[in-house]
């Protein structure tokens, strides 16, 4: 039952692994373990959730275990590397790109995750909690500290929003 779940909400298991992880790779290798896990042990299903909740619960958390195995082990080479590298010469929309991605990585998980469901994948407050296993207030207040928080680092910044 889950198999065609999978298969039909893919792209969208891989595009929230990969805000979470900000690693394409990484997202999709995200999305194949949880095919996996669900294919070995689809049976512990027992509907209490829509299959969509249930698998969007699943590749959230796979995707912030994998950001914080991935936090233990990166160094100061790999940064510097990355800064070296950077294209001076590109468009404003990649900045901006760029500067979203670092503002939304600087919010923790607990309010980054609610926001970027509501924002990114439209999801409605009830369909968050049921992913994240929370109530439908701590979604409104999760998501509003979140936004709070956006506000904070673009004023830190001298951005006004």
């Amino acid at each position: 039952m889950l198999n065609s779940y999978i298969t039909e909400y893919r792209n969208s298991l891989v595009n929230v692994a990969f805000r979470i992880t900000d690693d394409k790779a990484a997202a999709e290798d995200v999305v194949q373990d949880v095919c996996l896990s669900i294919f070995k042990t689809s049976e512990q299903f027992r509907g209490a959730a829509s299959p969509k909740t249930y698998l969007y619960r699943i590749v959230i958390n796979r995707s912030i275990d994998y950001v914080r195995r991935i936090k233990r082990t990166k160094n100061i080479f790999d940064f510097l590397s990355y800064e070296q590298n950077s294209d001076e010469s590109r468009p404003d929309f990649i900045e901006m790109k760029d500067l979203a991605k670092r503002l939304l990585s600087s919010i923790p998980h607990e309010f980054r995750v609610p926001l970027m469901l509501a924002e990114i994948d439209q999801l409605t407050y009830e369909e968050i909690g049921d992913v994240l296993n929370v109530s439908l207030n701590t979604v409104r207040t999760r998501i509003f500290r979140g936004r709070e928080r956006m506000r904070t680092e673009y004023r830190k910044l001298g951005i006004e929003s």
